[in-house]
């Protein structure tokens, strides 16, 4: 797998995973059998932002806000902002809400048990694919991971920045659902806290653990398609640099014994005599000659 393949596919998850999640969310609400407990709040603000602002808000709207929110908080808590992690935060502050509210209008809805149990387990499962592709694309966090960033910067544990952050949006939605609505258990009285709650944020939670390695794009792919990728290059090249040659190898020899160095030492006293006789034979038969 080259560079632009991985490029590709960075881009590719986030975008659909961002629409994913906006899916899931959609779903979830059409099924009418308890919200996660993030959407317990964006439906809440979005009632209020409609009822005490005259605003004319969506679910969509809500959680764009509540993306925009999450962010402000993450740069007070101290977790900056790079260009490098960009990309995945604009496109999750954005693309989720839009995805919302396109969503609701389109899935229709059902009073049937099988429907919304499908919508339910549904939308969990499509919330749960979406999550793990934005956060294995690499291409940065969206604005609620960024609060969790922060959070374990300053020493919380994951399960612990994970949970608080989940079960203060419940209890700020429910309130807020049963301020406007003059009665404390309006959430529970219109099922947006239900059973479905418990069972998708359980499900979420093991979902997004089971994909989130299948769907990780790790530093060292993109340092091996980087790799592969020069190797291809300097292969495609005009000139092509010599290739080294192996050094010979050099075989020990065992050391001499004491015979074998007695041999050597007298043919070599024996090939210096021969010279020497052969040197005095000429130098006779030029005397004669001459």
């Amino acid at each position: 797998m080259n560079a632009s393949v991985i490029t590709v596919r960075r881009w590719a998850q986030l975008l659909l995973g961002a629409a994913a999640i906006g899916w899931g969310i959609a779903a979830m609400i059409t099924a009418h059998a308890g919200y996660l407990p993030w959407d317990v709040w964006h439906v809440a603000l979005t009632n209020w932002l409609h009822d005490v602002l005259g605003a004319d808000a969506t679910v969509g709207g809500g959680v764009i806000a509540t993306a925009a929110l999450a962010l402000i908080v993450s740069v007070v808590l101290g977790e900056p902002v790079r260009p490098r992690t960009l990309p995945g935060l604009l496109v999750g502050l954005i693309v989720p809400g839009v995805c919302t509210d396109f969503a609701l209008t389109v899935l229709p809805a059902t009073d049937a048990l099988a429907g919304r149990v499908g919508y339910l387990l549904g939308g969990a499962v499509v919330f749960a694919a979406g999550s793990a592709a934005m956060v294995g694309c690499g291409l940065g966090a969206g604005p609620r991971d960024r609060v969790m960033q922060a959070l374990l910067r300053r020493g919380l544990s994951v399960r612990r920045a994970r949970i608080g952050m989940d079960v203060l949006a419940l209890l700020a939605g429910m309130v807020l659902a049963g301020v406007l609505a003059a009665d404390p258990l309006a959430a529970l009285e219109h099922r947006q806290v239900w059973v479905g709650t418990v069972v998708v944020a359980v499900a979420v939670g093991l979902l997004v653990a089971l994909l989130l390695p299948r769907l990780s794009i790790d530093k060292g792919d993109a340092e091996r398609a980087s790799a592969g990728a020069g190797r291809v290059r300097r292969r495609s090249g005009r000139h092509r640099a010599p290739r080294r040659r192996r050094a010979a190898r050099v075989t020990r020899r065992p050391a001499a014994s004491g015979p074998d160095l007695m041999a050597g030492a007298l043919s070599s006293v024996t090939v210096l005599a021969d010279a020497n006789a052969g040197a005095a034979f000429r130098r006779r038969w030029r005397e004669r000659r001459s």
